[in-house]
């Protein structure tokens, strides 16, 4: 678990253009404490705090999820309220219809870049 957490705060860190070293500085952790992750286990309270700089999960964090949006950001969205009421009423085989459809126009207006 611990590689999967500092390859994506690598990853985060290189889109913000900042070194793992600054960040772990930035949040009051010793020069070595993040890259030390990757044969140690992190604290939960400092993965949190590299989640809330971020602003990306803890789970996003590390690796049990690809969607990085914390889940309180995405249910205050009245949008995934919306579906997610819709979703509640409908039968099992309706869901599922849904997401099939939901799926083929994603893929239709936002094509992989490797299909452009």
């Amino acid at each position: 678990m611990g590689s999967m957490l500092l390859y994506r705060i690598k990853a985060l860190c290189q889109q913000q253009n900042i070194t793992v070293t600054e960040l772990s500085k930035l949040l009051g952790f010793s020069a070595a404490t993040i890259i030390q992750w990757e044969k140690s286990s992190a604290s939960v309270d400092k993965v949190k705090l590299v989640a809330n700089y971020f602003n990306v999960s803890v789970d996003y964090l590390l690796g049990l999820t690809e969607i990085s949006t914390k889940a309180d950001e995405m249910f205050d969205d009245p949008q995934i309220k919306t579906l997610q009421r819709l979703r509640s009423n409908m039968s099992s085989k309706n869901r599922d219809k849904m997401m099939k459809l939901l799926s083929i126009q994603f893929e239709e207006d936002f094509p992989k870049e490797d299909e452009i």
